[in-house]
């Protein structure tokens, strides 16, 4: 028995809950309750009125911080501005908080904070281990994707040229 996915954003999660239920998988135990009543939460409200809440717009267009974080992953460490990287830590755990608090709960907005907030810590701890003179990190991932990444760019530049 397929899925079916429904035109509201907990339609899904319903016909999933319901194809476990067939299969006497207990939904109860695995997902808890408290995914339930977020699936329940979710099923009131139709796609597009969620695709033009600010419980998408806001999250899709935080995930920049994502993004820009990654990137700045291949260039040096003396290049991060460890204020700033502080800053959007501080600034992801907040909203973090409030994507658990806000009712419905926007995990969307949850996901994205998290995963900036991974990447700014991981920005943080590669300054100040080259401030402190720890290059052990860097040396090892770091240098080997920027390599990586360079030897792609190469390969791009050399395939134009043909």
């Amino acid at each position: 028995r397929g899925l079916v996915i429904s035109a509201t954003a907990g339609g899904f999660a319903w016909n999933l809950f319901s194809t476990l239920r067939h299969l006497s998988i207990p939904v109860r135990e695995v997902f808890g309750h408290e995914l339930i009543k977020m699936a329940a939460s979710a099923a009131s409200m139709s796609w597009g009125k969620y695709l033009t809440s600010t419980h998408f717009w806001g999250p899709l267009a935080n995930w920049g911080f994502v993004v820009a974080g990654l990137v700045d992953m291949t260039k040096e460490p003396e290049h991060i501005s460890k204020p700033m990287t502080g800053a959007l830590c501080v600034y992801s755990m907040l909203f973090m908080r409030f994507a658990w608090k806000v009712q419905p709960r926007n995990l969307l907005l949850l996901a994205c904070h998290a995963s900036n907030e991974t990447v700014q810590l991981t920005q943080l701890s590669r300054a100040l281990l080259h401030d402190h003179g720890n290059t052990v990190l860097e040396d090892s991932f770091f240098t080997s994707l920027r390599e990586r990444i360079n030897a792609d760019k190469n390969d791009q530049a050399s395939e134009k040229q043909k």
